[in-house]
């Protein structure tokens, strides 16, 4: 294990609730899986954008995973595909596409303690009204490989 020592104080009261999102398209051009992460970052929107598209590029493989909502439906000459979206209409259907995912993500941050006028109390860190966030769009090749499309900052 690489261990390399840090010498700068970071109060947690200083870190912000930022968001990795992804999608995953294959050969079809559809939709069907999602996946997200949260992450507590400081600095300043475009240190935090860097750092988020830093990690855009992996994060996908250990972000917690969920299929598109039912709600969004592909409609074919098969007939109807429930939980799938065309992959070239996500970013307008942002909000309710990513919405359950994000709303699981933020249920599953930790609680932590800390020490409050000699006292330990829970606390849980939450997501600010309008988190910072980047999605990525995930490619799943024939062959099984990911490969993530990582924007520039």
């Amino acid at each position: 294990m690489r261990n390399i020592p840090t010498n700068q104080d970071v109060p947690h009261s200083s870190a912000e609730i930022c968001l990795n999102l992804w999608f995953f398209v294959d050969d079809t051009g559809f939709v069907l899986r999602l996946a997200g992460k949260a992450y507590a970052l400081r600095g300043t929107d475009k240190e935090k954008l860097a750092a988020l598209h830093l990690m855009s590029g992996t994060d996908h493989l250990t972000a917690t995973q969920a299929t598109v909502p039912p709600q969004f439906v592909v409609n074919s000459e098969n007939g109807q595909m429930r939980g799938a979206i065309p992959a070239l209409i996500v970013q307008q259907n942002h909000a309710p596409l990513f919405g359950p995912l994000m709303d699981q993500i933020e249920r599953d941050l930790p609680k932590l303690m800390r020490s409050v006028n000699d006292n330990y109390e829970q606390f849980v860190l939450k997501f600010p009204k309008e988190p910072l966030c980047v999605t990525t769009v995930v490619y799943e090749r024939a062959d099984g490989e990911l490969i993530a499309r990582v924007g520039k900052c």
